[in-house]
């Protein structure tokens, strides 16, 4: 678990543009997301543990990381949303659930906590 250390900084904070490379920021953060679901999700209790004690680090900053990331990315999906309304566009479940996946519901939806395993 020796990638703790590079992953959690990175959750934190999104580099700069610079140093991003290929991503966007919503893309870097929807990663870095990824990453932290898939480590809590298939580690071992102890490991679990582990991950789950850096939340509760430097005064909790890391869960204030991440309501202030729900929280922006529910507003992305409530903006798009209302945007589909007022255009009137009509889609099919399955092209509006990619959409809702493109524009902030892909981050909304991960576990980041699994009581699996």
């Amino acid at each position: 678990m020796f990638g703790l250390r590079v992953i959690f900084p990175l959750f934190m904070k999104t580099p700069s543009k610079a140093k991003r490379k290929d991503t966007t920021p919503i893309e870097h953060e929807e990663h870095v997301c990824s990453i932290i679901e898939a480590l809590l999700y298939s580690c071992s209790s102890d490991n679990r543990k582990r991950v789950l004690s850096k939340f509760d680090e430097n005064d909790c900053e890391k869960v204030e990381r991440l309501v202030e990331l729900f929280l922006s990315h529910s507003d992305r999906l409530r903006r798009y949303m209302n945007r589909m309304k007022k255009q009137g566009i009509q889609m099919d479940d399955d092209e509006l659930h990619a959409e809702r996946l493109n524009n902030g519901f892909y981050t909304l939806s991960i576990k980041f906590i699994s009581n699996e395993n």
